[in-house]
């Protein structure tokens, strides 16, 4: 629970640091206010609270960039928000299942993939902050591609596992494996 709140403390602090440079200060008070309210409710068990602090610190984020702060400065404030809320919901699924098999194991490969994940959003951003070229519309759609055949196909494998459940029929074997 400590990487959890350290994470959250971190969001708050990358994102309010970059308003209050860009001279917002008391635009800087609402990542504080939002990690602080996260952070409590972190600690008094109350999952609504992390529930509203993430769009609130996401959106921050978002629209900090349009507050003249740095895109590397949003994006990683925007990462380490995702992280910490990926890491928060797996602690809270930990707790809520009571005793887990392997549990030192599992957040441990766990918090590898996060990082993982968050180096590579974190580099490729910063790429695309930093690299200006135009694509024209056929470039446009040419690097779109890829990520809206994914989005297909992960989309048509949530509408069958939601069919199976419903209708109570056994997981495919791949599906077994994932569970």
């Amino acid at each position: 629970m400590r990487l959890v709140i350290g994470l959250i403390v971190l969001t708050a602090a990358i994102l309010a640091l970059g308003l209050f440079i860009a001279g917002h200060a008391l635009v800087a008070l609402a990542p504080v206010a939002l990690g602080g309210a996260w952070i409590a409710g972190t600690l008094y068990r109350r999952r609504d609270v992390g529930a509203l602090a993430l769009p609130g610190l996401a959106a921050i984020a978002v629209i900090a960039v349009f507050a003249s702060v740095s895109p590397l400065i949003a994006l990683a404030g925007l990462v380490a928000t995702l992280a910490a809320w990926n890491l928060h919901d797996m602690e809270q699924r930990i707790s809520l299942a009571g005793a887990v098999a392997g549990e030192a194991v599992l957040r441990r490969v766990h918090r590898m993939r996060l990082l993982i994940v968050a180096a590579l959003s974190l580099g490729i951003g910063s790429l695309a902050t930093t690299l200006r070229f135009d694509t024209g519309a056929i470039g446009a759609l040419l690097i779109a591609l890829p990520a809206i055949l994914g989005l297909s196909r992960v989309t048509a494998a949530l509408r069958r596992a939601m069919q199976r459940r419903a209708n109570n029929e056994p997981a495919a074997f791949q599906e077994k494996i994932r569970q």
